[in-house]
């Protein structure tokens, strides 16, 4: 059943998520009309983690604002579930997802448009968020939640204790993995410690996620092209030199963790905390985990710049460079658009 009062309560919460402020009055009034029923809204964080405790405080702000409740509901397997909710006809009424994932919900006909203009707040987010937010029908389907850069989490005691600098290129990322590898790095006389903790799993596109840090940091691409016309550009000298010195990581070098090809980020964070591994790429969003780590312990550091070229750490999104879909489509089973927009970056903050 489409409720249209969630259509309207959709623009307050995201205006709320964005700007800390609460809904216009056209959302409160028609919220007004349907107090009793709760807002269905769907994450992609772990249960009990840090982020769906984000949300959860964000959902009451607005349910402060607006007196309309809310109902979080956090999943590490949220496509999944949302297939299964498609079938049953009982979708969520907000998704926070990655922005990955936006072609597909389109095509399915399971996403309601989002008018920008209804959205305060909109003119200060960056024509980059909007555009990751936009199908190629050239409609916008979500609204940009957050975006992120990626850095690397280093086990600094372990650094230390091998006697290395902080890794300022490839070569000393490998080098600092093998010591930490080879090097006995915790100090407990057993070769249990390895260099690289990768979320390499192919579910969700994690391994292409992780790798497209340094694909884009030495200069290479995926795609080439603009105005809706892409050319592949994997078969680039820059891109296969990246992919060649990936593949060397675990298959010449050896310094990744054995069992990282099927790692979530999930996996990966928590073999970080309990000591498997000392080079950890990943977002903001795991600083509180690492954390637990131990005081002093662990550094962060930018992605360094290939052999190559590039130098900015740029990646596809792999989590929270996202966008929040109002799961209701306008016309239950329609398919507004086919296709997916081309892959999006998170930028480096200043």
């Amino acid at each position: 059943m489409v409720r249209t009062r969630r259509a309207v309560a959709v623009v307050a919460l995201m205006a709320l998520a964005l700007s800390g402020c609460g809904g216009n009055s056209a959302a409160t009034t028609d919220a007004k009309q349907d107090e009793k029923a709760a807002l269905d809204i769907w994450v992609r964080f772990a249960p009990g983690s840090p982020s769906e405790a984000t949300a959860k405080a964000l959902a009451a702000k607005f349910t402060e604002k607006t007196g309309i409740p809310t109902n979080v509901t956090a999943s590490t397997d949220l496509e999944t579930k949302l297939q299964q909710a498609a079938a049953s006809k009982d979708l969520p009424d907000i998704v926070v997802n990655d922005v990955a994932q936006l072609g597909n919900l389109v095509s399915q006909g399971l996403v309601t448009q989002v008018n920008k203009s209804d959205i305060e707040g909109a003119d200060k987010l960056s024509a980059t968020a909007w555009d990751a937010a936009t199908a190629t029908d050239g409609k916008q389907y979500g609204v940009p939640f957050n975006a992120q850069t990626y850095a690397i989490l280093i086990r600094k005691d372990w650094r230390e204790k091998v006697g290395l600098a902080e890794p300022k290129s490839w070569d000393d990322l490998v080098a600092l993995g093998k010591a930490f590898t080879t090097g006995d790095p915790d100090g407990n006389g057993k070769a249990d410690t390895y260099g690289f903790d990768i979320p390499g799993t192919t579910t969700r596109g994690y391994i292409s996620w992780y790798f497209s840090n340094f694909l884009f940091s030495d200069g290479a691409e995926f795609l080439t092209g603009s105005n809706g016309k892409f050319t592949p550009a994997v078969t680039s000298d820059n891109s296969v030199a990246a992919l060649t010195w990936f593949q060397q990581l675990f298959c010449t070098d050896k310094v990744v963790m054995p069992g990282s090809v099927t790692q979530s980020t999930g996996d990966a964070i928590a073999a970080f905390q309990a000591g498997k591994a000392g080079i950890y790429l990943t977002g903001p969003y795991n600083l509180a985990a690492a954390d637990k780590v131990g005081a002093g312990k662990v550094e962060v550091v930018p992605v360094p710049a290939g052999p190559n070229g590039g130098g900015k750490a740029l990646a596809l999104a792999e989590g929270r460079t996202s966008t929040s879909w109002p799961a209701r489509p306008t016309r239950p089973g329609s398919a507004s658009s086919p296709g997916s927009p081309p892959p999006s970056r998170a930028r480096p903050s200043a």
